[in-house]
């Protein structure tokens, strides 16, 4: 089969996936490899009549997606490996972090050295609290970006439903739950773009706002939300924090179950049957550190990758995925007096169902 592989052939787009992720992605001139198809189990693969690759049709692009996800397994593997590799000898293990902790921590050092730790401890305060505050303008300069594309595509995907539901002829009240559907969305991303200061507000307040964002994508996806806290009027918990910012983080989870419950249940069951795809968020008390908003589904589950690696900027198995959404939402609990956890199976209550992956956003309550 020519043109695959062949001297400046790139059709799995290595080169281009390599432009904004220099140092994790892989381009064709590191790279070796081959795939072995069989006649007889790839029926769907036709050539194109100059046998010179396959036609463009769906088998191709699941061909396509198939060796891209095992290219980003090889992926993460080695930034892993790298990761290692410059612990030993002694690189920054993490240079977002890193990047004012060491020269404040440095700079500490020499003047507890020379004695004139007291007479400047008061500027280099404030150094780190400017630099703090900078770094929670850009995070969520950052969560918008981040956030922006999906805001355009599930606007749009609201106000397509809405068409289709008035020209199919949908009576007024399905239109207008559709229309109210649509609303509370706009509502949502509202919430998400507005920056505001740490406050007190309640885990029903947040929980709320996490399914009138969610809604109808997933409707779309035939995802299952179960949200046990809303079935009661307390308000679970009272913690202070910044609420456009931690909705981000929460947002960001529920974009991950999303993607990993499409991977292990691809088929969208019928309208008559039960979906398959499921989803939890709830308010939990079995952490001593705190309680949390707990995010769980039946998806594939983390694979055994450590939390350490897990909320490590640019580290993902999704093929196209950025590896931000869980370094995001850890910064966010970090700077609101949280954090974020993988708890395993049986260390926090949940339904038998919730196999897959646990996150728990754990906060400080406060009376």
């Amino acid at each position: 089969m020519y043109n695959y592989g062949e001297m400046g052939d790139d059709w799995l787009g290595l080169d281009l996936r390599r432009v904004n992720l220099p140092t994790r992605r892989i381009s064709r001139n590191i790279i070796l490899g081959a795939i072995h198809l069989h006649l007889k189990e790839s029926t769907g693969l036709v050539e194109k009549t100059n046998r010179e690759g396959f036609l463009e049709n769906k088998p191709r692009q699941q061909l396509h997606r198939i060796v891209l996800g095992a290219l980003a397994t090889l992926e993460t593997e080695r930034q892993v490996d790298k990761e290692r590799i410059r612990r030993l000898t002694g690189g920054p293990s993490d240079p977002v972090a890193t990047m004012i902790e060491k020269p404040i921590q440095d700079l500490r050092r020499v003047l507890r050295k020379h004695g004139l730790r007291d007479k400047f401890e008061s500027y280099v305060a404030e150094i780190e609290h400017n630099y703090q505050s900078m770094q929670d303008t850009l995070l969520t300069a950052g969560m918008s970006g981040l956030n922006l594309a999906v805001v355009f595509h599930e606007v749009e995907r609201g106000v397509r439903t809405l068409h289709q539901a008035l020209s199919e002829g949908a009576n007024l009240e399905s239109a207008a739950l559709q229309a109210r559907d649509l609303m509370r969305l706009l509502d949502g991303f509202t919430t998400l773009l507005r920056r505001d200061n740490k406050r007190r507000h309640s885990a029903r307040k947040l929980l709320e706002a996490a399914q009138r964002f969610n809604m109808l994508r997933l409707r779309h996806h035939r995802v299952h939300l179960e949200i046990s806290s809303l079935q009661n009027m307390d308000d679970g918990f009272r913690s202070r924090f910044s609420f456009g910012l931690v909705v981000g983080a929460l947002n960001n989870l529920v974009d991950n179950a999303l993607y990993w419950l499409r991977i292990r249940w691809p088929e969208i069951p019928e309208p008559d049957r039960s979906p398959e795809r499921k989803l939890y968020i709830g308010v939990s008390h079995d952490f001593e550190a705190g309680p949390a908003i707990v995010v769980a589904d039946n998806g594939v589950g983390f694979q055994g990758d450590d939390p350490e690696n897990l909320v490590r900027p640019f580290f993902t198995r999704k093929p196209e995925g950025m590896g931000l959404g869980l370094y995001y939402a850890n910064l966010v609990m970090e700077l609101n007096g949280g954090r974020l956890a993988f708890p395993q199976p049986g260390e926090v209550d949940l339904p038998d169902e919730f196999d897959g992956a646990v996150v728990a956003l754990i906060f400080k309550e406060i009376q």
